[in-house]
Parts: C-alpha cells; structure tokens; sequence
C-alpha cells in the first residue's frame, strides 16, 4: 500500500512540474526574445578536403576571420560533409554543416543541412540563405539556442546572423 501511495505521489509531482513548466513555455507563434549578433565572414582559407572527388562522405574544412562593424570579431571554423545521396542534375548538393563561431567572449555551435554548390578551388558555397540550429556555446554564450542564418553577400563572403535565445 505505502509503495502505491509513494507512486502516486510522485506521478502528481511530476504531472505537476510538466504543468508548470508548461505554462512558461513560449507558445507556437508568440514572439520570444532573441540577441542578435551579426558578424561577416571574409573569404574562408580551405584547410582540407577528402575525398577531393566523389560522392556523400566528402568533407570540407575551413576557417575565416569575422568582423563586426568592420572590426575584427572573432574566427569562424568550418566543416562541411556531403550527405546528398540523391544526385541530381540540379549541381546542388545538400551538406552537414558544422559552424564553430570563436567569438571574443566565447564559442557559438551552430549545426545543420542546407544546399551548396561547389565554388572555384571546391570550396562549398551557399546559392541561397541558409539557416541552421545553433546548439551551444561556452562562455557568455554557454547553453546558447538559437539559430544562425548565413547570406552570401559577396563571392566566398558571407553574412551570419545569430538569433540566440533569451
């Protein structure tokens, strides 16, 4: 008898926490707050590639320098990993993209899939706005959700906007 008290017990203080920590949740559609952080990123250094040819599996490494306000704000590392396993005619492949923003007060960790085409010197680039999930950081940014959005403004440059989660 105790031990069904003791069960009952605890599934109302567990049913009573999701509760609570429900009604704190944002809702679908309600606005939540976000820092932005918005650096550019200068035309990156291709530290490696493998396989140089061939289908999913081949992997890009890079780094570029950052700026913010047009001053030096950090270094951006890369990878990249072909995951397309659906050719196509389109020249588009879709990749796992691991984003590492080493920013002055600690690291941004963004990850996701978005298309890219291959730039001179088979260096990935995005055709179009991409947007992945950012899913920690250390320093200020430690615990950071979010998600980053990467816009190609110039050949090889790009502009990443950092939604990260109040």
């Amino acid at each position: 008898m105790k031990s069904v008290l003791r069960i009952r017990i605890a599934a109302l203080a567990a049913t009573a926490l999701f509760t609570a920590s429900g009604a704190t949740a944002a809702q679908v559609g309600e606005k939540v707050g976000y820092a932005i952080v918005t650096v550019i990123q200068a035309p990156p250094v291709l530290v490696n590639v493998e396989p140089p040819q061939g289908g999913p599996g081949g992997t890009s490494y890079y780094e570029a320098e950052l700026s913010r306000d047009g001053k030096p704000f950090g270094r951006l590392h890369g990878t990249s990993i072909k995951s397309d396993v659906t050719p196509d005619s389109s020249g588009l492949e879709t990749r796992m993209r691991t984003l590492v923003f080493d920013l002055p007060e600690g690291q941004v960790v963004a990850i996701g899939t978005s298309e890219v085409e291959l730039a001179p010197g088979n260096v990935p680039a995005l055709p179009k706005p991409a947007t992945v999930a950012i899913v920690g950081g250390t320093g200020i940014y430690g615990a950071a959700r979010g998600q980053v959005t990467s816009i190609r403004v110039a050949e090889g440059t790009y502009e990443h906007v950092l939604m990260i989660l109040k």
